[in-house]
C-alpha cells in the first residue's frame, strides 16, 4: 500500500464509485430486508461483509491506503453511534414495557 499520487483523479472517481456503490447496495438491502421476518444480525453481519469485500477488494487491486484509513475512521465512528444508540433507545423503551 502507498499513499503516492492520492489526488490521480482516475483513483479518487474509481472511490467515489465504490464509495456509492456501498451506499446503492446497503440502502436497497436494508430497505428490502426490513419486510423479510428472517432477517435478523446475521443478515446485517453479510451485508457489513459484503461491503468490506468490495473495500477490501478494491484497495487491494488499486493499492489505496487512503480508502482503506477511511473505512477505518467511519467504521469506529459508526460502531461508536451504534453504541450511543442502543444505549439512548434502551432508556426511552425499557420503562414504557414496564409499564404493562
Amino acid at each position: 500500500m502507498s499513499l503516492t499520487n492520492t489526488h490521480d483523479p482516475a483513483l479518487e472517481r474509481g472511490r467515489l464509485c465504490v464509495v456509492i456503490a456501498t451506499i446503492v447496495i446497503n440502502v436497497i438491502a436494508v430497505s428490502l430486508l426490513t419486510f423479510a421476518p428472517w432477517s435478523d444480525w446475521r443478515t446485517g453481519a453479510a451485508l457489513n461483509f459484503v461491503d468490506n469485500c468490495l473495500l477490501v477488494g478494491f484497495m487491494v487491486v488499486r493499492r489505496d491506503a487512503l480508502l482503506v484509513l477511511f473505512g477505518v475512521v467511519v467504521g469506529f465512528t459508526e460502531l461508536a453511534a451504534d453504541a450511543w444508540l442502543v444505549d439512548s433507545r434502551a432508556r426511552s423503551i425499557i420503562p414504557l414495557a414496564a409499564d404493562r
